[in-house]
């Protein structure tokens, strides 16, 4: 009887290949991060230095192997694209400042120092109307932030909305004293002011309403009173005329 061959319990060599790309990537994505770093720290020596064009350059790079590395949704993430707008707003180019930033509050919606620098870099640009999307937006996330409340008065008073204006100055000069900003009554649920006072007018309208329909059926009635009355008188006067005698 022929022997079997004993049976492999190791990895198999497209494992074994596996493995080691696996490794070589991590190894690359490691390397990627570091030169992240250090392209971040060269964008930060150029912005002290007043090489705002530089700083921009070196800070989107750094920007773009640490997105690689971590992904678009790590805590850092809105930093980075923070900074890269800011250096890009001191070089004067406009447009790669309001992406970062619009990049940037993507991620952090309650993100202030940034949603400021947007809505001044919209409001020179004449995107007013974006500028107070982005202002509302800002104070609904983080309504107990005096920066926000400020940016929404300001939004609000030149684009004409001159009541919201001083609702918001209100809230700002509230938490400027340490107190809190209540929900408005704009935001309340749709139902929760009507539902308490239907409630209580209901039986009040069907009661109304039935008093007609009573004053119908007396109405009837006493009608239905009348004819029969005068249908007694009718067969009196039938009666009295077979009751005369003949002539």
């Amino acid at each position: 009887m022929k022997a079997s061959a004993p049976a492999h319990h190791g990895p198999t060599a497209a494992q074994i290949r596996r493995q080691e790309t696996s490794g070589s990537n991590d190894l690359e994505k490691r390397t990627d991060l570091e030169r992240s770093y250090r392209a971040y720290d060269q964008g930060l020596s150029e912005w002290f230095a007043g090489n705002y064009s530089q700083a921009a350059k070196h800070l989107n790079d750094a920007y773009e192997l640490y997105s690689d590395f971590h992904g678009s949704r790590d805590v850092l993430d809105s930093l980075y694209l923070y900074d890269l707008g800011q250096a890009a707003e001191a070089a004067g180019e406009l447009g790669l400042a309001k992406n970062s930033y619009q990049r940037s509050l993507r991620r952090r919606p309650d993100f202030a120092d940034c949603c400021i620098r947007l809505t001044g870099i919209l409001t020179r640009s004449g995107e007013s109307a974006l500028a107070l999307v982005y202002a509302r937006r800002l104070a609904e996330k983080n309504p107990q932030d005096p920066r926000a409340q400020f940016l929404l008065a300001n939004m609000l008073e030149r684009a004409g909305f001159a009541e919201e204006s001083k609702t918001a100055k209100e809230n700002f000069n509230l938490l400027m004293k340490g107190g809190t900003v209540n929900r408005p009554q704009s935001q309340t649920r749709p139902g929760e002011a009507d539902s308490s006072p239907a409630g209580e007018t209901a039986p009040e309208t069907t009661e109304k309403k039935s008093e007609p329909a009573e004053k119908v059926e007396t109405d009837s009635e006493s009608g239905a009173e009348k004819k029969e009355s005068n249908g007694d008188k009718d067969n009196d006067a039938k009666e009295d005329a077979s009751k005369k005698p003949e002539s």
